[in-house]
């Protein structure tokens, strides 16, 4: 039997433990210590290292700048994916705190490293120096921290992180899903359902951590924290290598389509057609939802104890609500039931949402793509937008010098960009993956960006900075572009003003849970040692069942982006689905030049209809008209305000006489 050795040093989730036997290893080396005398966290460094205050009005200034740029970098992308007036300020202040933390990496990982460089120059200057002079090679970088600032910086975000991921956002989430009517109601079923999950999870961890003690000799219990961490830094390192291994092969892949206008304009078309087959779901569904709560709202009366929630209900209805002049279903007035109709409205008012936001988005697209291509021959030089957008008042008198540079550039230049901006990408992507999938060799360093930073002798910290910040922002980009990509069903999706509480919870629980294990992967990639970042984690080494998994995923990643760059899985995933097409629907779009789909002419009969429509006041879903069955005939169109009201003028009286509309059936026009 194994044998095995731990020491704890008194910090929560970050002691000196290590553990050795032929199932799991971990060891983790930090210098945290918490004060017997109170809550004050005591810093010891691992090493002496020699910080000059340098300019410090310059690096103060460069902070304030960095960090009102990641201010606004969060403030917009929650301002364009997050309804403002329907979410939770709870669930907007929880998740822009969360992506904050995760963007602000892209700029403490290259300030880390160069501190980290300039304080080992120092050091290593002060034990060869002879007359103690401040050598010209170890000249103070232009932005740089002190090494004890950073590390409290490092601390804040992680136990930060650390709170949300395992306490603050899973209750949140089982709290804005709730579909209970009263606050406490809400709460004391997220925490019931919290505390199941742990439950489970804490008596199954437990067993586990009493096989593997009984397995590889283990007497200290606190040698399964070290094992804990390592399993946890494990998980958050397998979900970067998920989405690094979808993002670093389609990102690219992403930039060079748009250069493809034609093949673009195709695929528009389709999406047009697919988003308006599932508007027309949503808009059933919460057409039925809306009737079973008309049932409700007829059949419980005034001063029934059931009346406070059907009030609740019906507030929640969208104003189509009062078309509906018929309730159907059958209803069991139970509080249980309510909740269970309560949850219903809502999800189907967010369905419906999102995939009006989703048709309407794409049919922009459409038109403003055909607008860009019909220009391309124009001696005005100028984009005749079938739609077009106003300008600011004082932009006035350079307004036809506006135009004339736009057209210039989506006729000329955009897609130029689109070319290099794909080559960029792919040159980053083929050095992340060399870099990382040479981590297993460990005789030398073979990667990319380890020779950029430190391979050089001499190069100026501006340059290592860069060298830092490049392949950090594209790799925080690739990761987070995926994340925002992924859909589960309906229960998380990124949507464009539409992302309801859930969806916005569920993404700040994983970009905080990455964190971690996303800057200590690229430490490890670049070669940094005694970064502050490391003397608050420390150096973490997995080992299970014999293999060093800091090794085994780097491979792992490479593997996941060959298969996406030619196409294994979606082939794999659209075989199985048309074996079991019987029971399973699948939206499949192919790139392939000869690929053609009949969705691809439908999408554009409707984008076409679509756009007469909206010349003459309102598109189809504004006037409750399945473009799938009917059609309008132009002259008999009528401006309508109200945007759902089931094929009526007026729902409130018959359609008749000069309110009736002539239906033509799609395939005969």
């Amino acid at each position: 039997m194994s044998t095995s050795t731990g020491t704890s040093s008194g910090t929560a989730g970050l002691d000196n433990t290590t553990t050795t036997g032929s199932f799991v290893t971990a060891t983790t080396t930090g210098n945290i210590t918490t004060s017997t005398t109170g809550s004050i966290i005591n810093i010891t460094p691992s090493s002496t290292i020699v910080d000059d205050s340098g300019n410090q009005a310059a690096t103060v200034i460069l902070a304030l700048l960095g960090g009102i740029i990641l201010i606004a970098v969060c403030t917009k992308l929650l301002r364009d994916y997050a309804n403002w007036k329907k979410t939770a300020w709870y669930a907007l202040a929880t998740t822009w705190l969360n992506w904050f933390m995760a963007v602000s990496i892209v700029v403490l990982i290259p300030v880390d490293v160069s501190s980290t460089m300039h304080a080992s120059c120092v050091e290593e200057a002060a034990k060869n120096s002879t007359d103690g002079k401040y050598p010209e090679d170890c000249e103070e970088p232009w932005v740089h921290f002190d090494r004890e600032a950073l590390v409290i910086i490092w601390n804040m975000i992680y136990w930060i992180t650390y709170v949300m991921c395992w306490v603050i956002v899973p209750v949140m989430q089982s709290y804005v899903l709730a579909g209970h009517f009263h606050w406490h109601h809400r709460m004391i079923r997220a925490v019931k359902e919290n505390a199941i999950i742990y439950g489970v999870g804490g008596i199954i961890g437990l067993i586990l951590g009493i096989w593997i003690a009984a397995k590889i000799g283990i007497k200290d219990p606190s040698v399964l924290i070290g094992i804990a961490m390592a399993a946890s830094n494990a998980y958050g390192l397998a979900i970067v290598i998920l989405l690094l291994g979808y993002g670093l092969a389609e990102v690219p892949r992403k930039f060079w389509r748009k250069t493809d206008r034609e093949g673009l304009l195709r695929y528009y078309r389709y999406k047009v057609f697919v988003h308006y087959e599932q508007y027309i779901e949503a808009e059933k569904e919460l057409e039925n939802a809306m009737k079973l709560v008309k049932k409700h709202d007829d059949q419980v009366k005034p001063g029934d104890d059931y009346r406070q929630y059907i009030d609740v209900i019906v507030s929640k209805c969208p104003p189509q609500y009062k078309n509906v002049l018929r309730g159907e279903g059958d209803i069991v007035l139970e509080y249980g039931k309510l909740v269970s109709l309560h949850n219903r409205i809502n999800s189907a008012l967010h369905n419906f949402n999102v995939s009006r936001t989703l048709y309407e988005s794409n049919l922009k697209r459409n038109w403003e793509l055909e607008d860009i291509m019909a220009s391309n021959a124009n001696r005005d030089h100028t984009i005749h937008w079938s739609f077009p957008k106003s300008r600011k008042q004082f932009l006035t008198p350079i307004v036809p010098y506006l135009n004339t540079f736009e057209w210039y550039w989506k006729i000329y230049c955009e897609t130029w960009a689109f070319r290099a901006v794909t080559v960029i990408a792919i040159l980053l992507s083929v050095s992340v993956v060399w870099s990382e999938t040479t981590l297993v060799i460990k005789s030398t360093h073979l990667s990319i960006f380890y020779w950029l930073i430190q391979g050089p002798a001499n190069t100026p910290y501006f340059f290592q900075l860069l060298f830092v910040f490049i392949p950090v922002s594209y790799i925080a980009y690739t990761a987070y572009w995926s994340l925002f990509q992924l859909r589960i069903f309906n229960f998380y999706r990124i949507v464009p003003k539409n992302s309801d509480a859930n969806s916005l919870l569920f993404s700040a629980y994983y970009l905080a849970r990455i964190i971690p294990s996303m800057t200590y992967n690229f430490l490890f990639m670049v070669g940094t040692e005694i970064s502050a970042f490391e003397r608050v984690l420390g150096q973490i080494k997995l080992t299970l069942i014999g293999y060093d998994l800091n090794f085994f995923f780097p491979l792992a990643l490479c593997l996941l982006c060959i298969g996406n760059v030619f196409n294994l899985y979606s082939r794999l995933f659209y075989s199985c689905a048309g074996f079991f097409k019987c029971c399973w629907k699948v939206n499949r779009y192919d790139f392939d030049e000869d690929w053609n789909d009949e969705r691809i002419d439908k999408g554009k009969e409707i984008v076409a209809r679509e756009k007469e429509l909206k010349r003459e006041g309102a598109l189809s879903i504004d006037r409750g008209i399945n473009l799938l069955q009917e059609k309008i005939a132009p002259k008999a169109v009528k401006k309508v305000k109200n945007w759902l009201n089931f094929g009526r003028k007026n729902p409130d009286k018959p359609t008749t006489g000069k309110d009736k509309f002539e239906m033509v059936n799609l395939e005969e026009v």
